[in-house]
């Protein structure tokens, strides 16, 4: 019973919120629908630092629309068979994204899509001319220019991927039917991995990876196995600390590192969301409530673009408030086990963001340009 529940609270997490551990800038979801034509409002500000949920919600005017016929989505490409899963990463004018069969690249600018790896992946990262990749046994690196791939390194037996750093590959060796793991730094000489920390994570292994600063940040359960808790550890190895979360609110999943901050989402006793900001100190400074599900944060021209499954909504620069450029409602009245929307990436005004639906358009990526 404890293996059937923790697979299925980890699955239902993992979907919640997704993390592109391919992306550098691993980044609120849908308000209700309303009548007439879809608009923009203002969300409310936290203040910063001071621990305050600002009041009201970023909202729209009126009705979502769907992503696949509206006039100013212009379809980048259609994504490979199954769907994109192995994350988003815009690198030089090219957005580089990997699904359970390759990985691929496409110009941001319109043009035809190139493979870079014939092969499917658990995670990739683009480090100057060479793509670096993890699957389940190996960490592996490609050229950029696509071509054959070399063997950096093997994941000890037992082991999963769980982030591409400039460093190394972050592995922990815990299963669902465990209670503690280690997680480890896998380098990419061939060298064994050399320990960060061990942890507590009762609720399946820890989720939700990304690097701010000199430090690694994850998700873990380390008192209740269905309560989540953001934890952080210096990426060299060292002492877990757990980040608090202001007071009534439930850390949910990190949203992604824009900048010199964290993002990252909560819920309260009544399941509405927040967005947290965080610093690489681990201190909560400003947040917005009644974010719904949020997915990423990603660096868009003029703040912080913040994507959740039916809305994409810009952070101003130096503002917790939030304007909501977009309301998405991928395939209403179709039933679906996937979320709408899986991913975002931003450069400059153009977000890109892939869709998993039922046909028309399974599996499409899009373009939206920010005001």
């Amino acid at each position: 019973m404890r293996t059937i529940f923790t697979s299925l609270l980890g699955f239902s997490l993992l979907l919640g919120v997704a993390c592109s551990d391919g992306d550098p800038d691993n980044g609120g979801s849908a308000g209700a629908s309303g009548s007439g034509t879809a608009g923009s409002g203002a969300a409310g500000s936290g203040q910063a630092g001071s621990g305050t949920a600002g009041s009201g919600a970023a909202g729209t005017t009126g009705s979502c629309v769907d992503p696949r016929t509206e006039p100013s989505l212009a379809p980048l490409t259609d994504a490979a068979g199954s769907g994109v899963w192995a994350g988003f990463q815009i690198d030089s004018g090219e957005l580089f994204y990997g699904d359970l069969d390759g990985v691929y690249a496409q110009p941001i600018a319109g043009g035809a899509r190139r493979t870079v790896l014939n092969q499917g992946v658990s995670m990739f990262k683009v480090m100057g001319d060479k793509v670096r990749v993890a699957t389940a046994t190996a960490l592996r690196e490609v050229p950029r220019a696509g071509g054959s791939a070399t063997e950096l390194n093997q994941l000890p037996l037992g082991h999963t991927a769980a982030l591409l750093t400039p460093g190394g590959l972050v592995i922990h060796d815990q299963s669902f039917l465990e209670d503690e793991g280690t997680l480890s730094l896998l380098g990419y000489d061939g060298t064994a991995p050399s320990t960060i920390a061990a942890y507590t994570s009762k609720g399946g292994p820890p989720l939700h990876f990304a690097v701010l600063g000199d430090r690694l940040f994850f998700s873990a359960a380390p008192n209740n196995e269905q309560t989540k808790e953001l934890m952080s550890v210096p990426l060299a190895g060292g002492t877990l600390a757990q980040v608090p979360v202001p007071s009534g609110l439930r850390f949910r999943g990190i949203l992604g590192v824009v900048g010199s901050n964290l993002y990252a989402a909560a819920e309260d006793d009544f399941l509405k969301n927040t967005v947290m900001k965080i610093d690489a100190g681990g201190v909560v400074g400003s947040y917005v409530v009644n974010f719904g599900t949020a997915i990423r944060a990603v660096a868009a021209e003029g703040g912080v673009a913040i994507g959740g499954i039916e809305f994409l909504d810009l952070w101003k620069d130096g503002q917790a408030a939030g304007e909501r450029v977009r309301c998405f409602e991928v395939g209403a009245g179709v039933s679906s086990p996937f979320p709408t929307i899986h991913d975002y990436a931003a450069a400059g005004k153009d977000v890109f963001f892939s869709i998993r639906t039922p046909e028309p358009n399974q599996n499409a990526i899009q373009r939206v340009t920010l005001p």
